[in-house]
């Protein structure tokens, strides 16, 4: 035969059942629900009690007790692990204290059981942001701004832009840059102080004008937030043709001929140059008068944005050389750079020449500088671009009436000019020379009441060397 039973019986263990109270009142929250802390302003702290009753018919055992996320916390919690008894209960305080503001995600852990946690940080938070052209590029404090390359004379520019991305008002400060810069400014700065509202937004412009090649940097301040401004200096666009206009080539001595400097189209920054001028002698000895007629072998000049024409400190588009009175070669050469002093000078610096060609004697002066009755003396002055006299030719002419027997004097000169121009004295004079001829008359006089003196009426004077011979001077005596 087959009986039949009828078989029954109750398990055994724990069960947790979970609430959140704040002080609006307490909610259930299921496992894997999720937990919503009050939100909290940036550096202040919100809480809630998390309650966990024993409602199974076993005594619960809790080995964890855990959160993460950034913000939150577990304070008066008991100790763990714990020992939960059938109907009883723990709690704990679950504590947010943001530093930053949005929303702030975390998870909870009691035993085997995880939540997911919520919260929202409030306050003002400012970020920043930088654009050139395209999209603007985000930047925090302590950060770099980096600018698009610039030619030196040229400029960069970015909009660098505030923005309040917080849940409460905020006052911006101060702005500027930390030191003095020559190569960024700032422009459009709002007047400060400055109140920005939740989402509101200020802007201002910063220029790179690099004045010298490679890299510049400055340190930007907005409050205590600060930033890098990083740019790269390039070379200026190519100097246009650079030349010299005026005098050039043969030349006469003790002559003041003017040059000019020019470029051959405008450049959009302003120039500032040197001119320096040399001196090759042909007769192996410098002539100190060969300078600028200002002074000096050196002179600067300028050529002002937009312009052409160099502009030398007399104010003048032009200059005066002296070239002196030795033959040689004058040499004038340019440098030149920005008026930031970037170098622009081609890898040929542009020059001119002037010449002076050793010639022959030139007389300047002849004069009767002493007379007796029986002497004449004459003080004949000049140059010689050779540094050289051989001969001096005297012409006589005699009053009417009377017959001279000498006519003419040719006196050997070399000697005595070779002295003075190897001599130290005549260095600071080129071939400058003052002669004095003494001439010593002897003879008979036809004309009553005439001393031999007066017998003369002029004497011609010229100069030769191995060049050639200088023009006549004529000394009158009467």
């Amino acid at each position: 035969s087959t009986s039949t039973f009828s078989l029954s019986g109750n398990g055994t263990g724990a069960q947790f059942s979970y609430a959140v109270s704040t002080p609006d009142g307490t909610s259930p929250v299921n496992v894997g629900g999720l937990i919503t802390v009050p939100d909290a302003v940036v550096g202040e702290k919100s809480s809630v009690t998390v309650r966990v009753r024993n409602t199974g018919n076993a005594d619960a055992r809790i080995a964890t007790l855990a959160v993460n996320g950034a913000g939150y916390s577990i304070t008066d919690s008991p100790l763990i692990p714990v020992t939960v008894p059938i109907g009883g209960q723990i709690a704990f305080t679950l504590n947010f204290n943001p530093t930053t503001t949005g929303r702030a995600a975390g998870r909870l852990r009691i035993g085997g059981d995880d939540f997911e946690v919520t919260s929202n940080g409030l306050g003002a938070a400012l970020t920043y942001n930088f654009a050139a052209a395209g999209a603007p590029t985000t930047v925090t404090s302590g950060g770099t701004v980096n600018f698009l390359p610039a030619r030196i004379g040229e400029s960069n520019n970015v909009t660098f832009t505030i923005v309040n991305s917080g849940t409460s008002p905020t006052t911006v400060n101060s702005i500027g840059l930390t030191a003095a810069s020559a190569v960024y400014t700032l422009s459009r700065v709002p007047n400060l102080p400055a109140q920005l509202a939740p989402g509101a937004n200020i802007s201002f412009g910063i220029q790179f004008a690099p004045n010298a090649q490679g890299a510049s940097t400055a340190t930007l301040k907005v409050d205590n937030a600060s930033f890098t401004l990083n740019g790269f200096g390039e070379a200026p666009a190519p100097l246009p043709a650079l030349r010299f206009t005026g005098a050039s080539g043969a030349q006469e001595a003790l002559q003041q001929p003017a040059i000019g400097l020019a470029i051959a189209s405008a450049y959009r920054l302003p120039l500032t140059g040197t001119l320096t001028l040399s001196f090759n002698s042909d007769v192996f000895a410098n002539d100190p008068s060969v300078q600028f007629a200002t002074g000096g072998r050196t002179l600067t000049f300028t050529i002002p944005a937009g312009q052409t024409a160099a502009v030398f400190p007399n104010g003048a588009t032009t200059m005066r050389i002296q070239t002196g009175s030795i033959a040689g070669t004058i040499t004038v050469a340019a440098t030149i750079a920005t008026d930031t002093g970037f170098n622009l000078t081609p890898t040929t610096p542009p020059s001119v020449n002037l010449t002076v060609a050793a010639a022959a004697p030139r007389i300047l002066s002849a004069i009767v500088s002493a007379k007796t009755a029986s002497s004449i003396t004459l003080l004949v002055s000049g140059y010689t671009t050779a540094r050289s006299v051989t001969q001096i030719d005297l012409a006589i002419t005699g009053v009417s009436g009377e017959n001279l027997a000498t006519s003419r004097l040719s006196l050997p000169a070399e000697s005595a000019f070779l002295g003075w121009f190897q001599g130290t004295g005549s260095a600071q004079y080129g071939s400058l020379f003052t002669v004095t001829i003494p001439l010593t008359l002897t003879g008979d006089v036809n004309t009553s009441g005439l001393s031999l003196s007066d017998t003369i009426q002029s004497i011609g004077v010229t100069m030769a060397n191995r060049i050639g011979t200088s023009a006549a001077t004529t000394v009158s005596l009467k």
